[in-house]
């Protein structure tokens, strides 16, 4: 994963909610529910190998006109170091189920492990990593707004800093890397 460079981009004021599904589901105008499997078929995300549970569908306004996109709301992911990245408006949710790891918060780094849970607003830089990458972190995320799918580059609030946060916690001190 290379970095990229430039402005986070914000798309709130360009879109708006349609409503809840459940992956492969229909449009439900309310609530929405799905289960985590207990293994992950999913595809390959900028974070990790992941399955999407609940997406939002969001109308984009666009010069060229309207697009419609499924947009991750309720994921659940095998991370073994993601990048260090940031969103310009979306807040993630990150829910430890399984796995030991460090977690960067800004410039913080904090342990986690089952049952940790870190609330992350826009604009703050983090990542994600396994102490083992033989054995990755299983997370359930959730994006508010929903995130846009990496076809969409153009519709994504997200900014990669590094490519693994495993090395930027490591520059971070050495006590972290250990």
């Amino acid at each position: 994963m290379l970095e990229n460079g430039g402005a986070t981009r914000h798309t709130l004021g360009i879109s708006e909610s349609l409503g809840f599904l459940p992956r492969g589901g229909e449009l439900q105008a309310g609530a929405a529910s799905a289960c985590i499997p207990q293994s992950l078929s999913g595809e390959q995300s900028v974070c990790g190998l992941k399955a999407f549970l609940i997406d939002e569908r969001r109308r984009f306004h666009l010069d060229g006109g309207v697009m419609e996109v499924d947009c991750a709301k309720v994921a659940a992911l095998d991370i073994s170091d993601s990048p260090v990245h940031v969103h310009g408006e979306t807040l993630e949710t990150y829910h430890v189920l399984a796995g030991e790891g460090r977690m960067l918060l800004g410039d913080e780094v904090l342990r986690v492990g089952p049952g940790s849970i870190m609330v992350i607003p826009p604009g703050t830089r983090h990542g994600l990593v396994a102490d083992r990458a033989e054995a990755p972190l299983r997370v359930v995320m959730t994006f508010t707004p929903g995130l846009a799918p990496i076809q969409h580059q153009e519709l994504r609030d997200e900014r990669i800093l590094a490519p693994a946060a495993s090395a930027v916690i490591a520059s971070l001190s050495p006590t972290h890397s250990q």
